[in-house]
């Protein structure tokens, strides 16, 4: 029997009170806030997301949206501005969103970013290069790399980014696997037939030589046809072909880069 869902998404400040028993105390939250969102929820049609314009204002760029225009509300005295979620945005950090708005002068980093450009210039001369930034949170280390990532000198170069997020803990190579994703252009629309089409391209385009390695990469993108012998490796040797795989593809791709020039 199929499950449908619906949401309604609102943000604000609330009032907590306690709901005790002889057994047990629960909270719950009263007010204005959840108001809006129990309204937002009714409103919603099965497997859709309806939100609050605070929302909107919270995860603009994070979210695509369809504006449903001013729609009265219960408890309230003129009509709100609705928005249905209709899927995920490209924008991936509050840094992106801010971006995407305009930042403001970047100054005071100069040692830090001349730092970076000696590595790039380093890595640009076939001596691989990795730099850490560490810092408290807030004194902009992601302003920092976005900003070495955007000057003069960078533009032309094959950048691939990538992040750790706190839910990916579960899923493993999730790093490496957004890191593929955005390398191969994919796109979260993508079935399997058509992520199958973008790695074999992809791979084969850059050198045929580097066929064996489509198993491993389709494997972690959930793309591997179930009668592949790549299954029925074990475990070590399933983790060292991908390694092997991943390390290939992106030093041939490094040698496209310097072979046209670009570093």
């Amino acid at each position: 029997m199929p499950i449908h869902i619906r949401v309604g998404l609102n943000s604000g400040g609330v009032v907590v009170r306690s709901i005790s028993s002889d057994l047990h105390m629960d909270y719950t939250a009263v007010g204005q806030t959840t108001h809006l969102a129990a309204r937002m929820e009714q409103m919603a049609l099965p497997g859709s997301i309806l939100i609050t314009p605070e929302v909107f204002r919270l995860a603009e760029g994070h979210i695509q949206v369809k504006s449903l225009g001013p729609v009265p509300i219960k408890g309230l005295n003129v009509p709100m501005e609705v928005s249905e979620v209709t899927g995920a945005g490209h924008v991936r950090t509050r840094l992106q969103a801010a971006a995407a708005r305009g930042l403001t002068r970047f100054v005071g980093r100069d040692a830090e970013l001349h730092t970076l450009h000696q590595a790039l210039q380093q890595a640009g001369a076939s001596h691989g290069q990795v730099v850490a930034a560490i810092g408290e949170a807030g004194v902009g280390k992601s302003r920092l790399v976005f900003e070495c990532l955007h000057a003069p000198h960078t533009q032309g170069r094959l950048v691939l980014e990538s992040a750790s997020v706190s839910y990916g803990k579960a899923t493993p190579y999730f790093p490496v696997i957004d890191l593929l994703k955005r390398y191969l252009r994919m796109k979260d629309a993508d079935d399997a037939r058509a992520i199958r089409a973008k790695v074999t391209g992809q791979v084969l385009t850059l050198d045929d030589t580097l066929q064996d390695t489509i198993p491993a990469l389709l494997a972690l993108l959930d793309a591997l046809p179930e009668e592949s012998p790549f299954l029925t490796l074990e475990p070590p040797q399933r983790r060292q072909r991908t390694l092997t795989a991943l390390k290939r593809v992106l030093l041939r791709e490094r040698w496209a880069q310097a072979k046209e020039g670009l570093g």
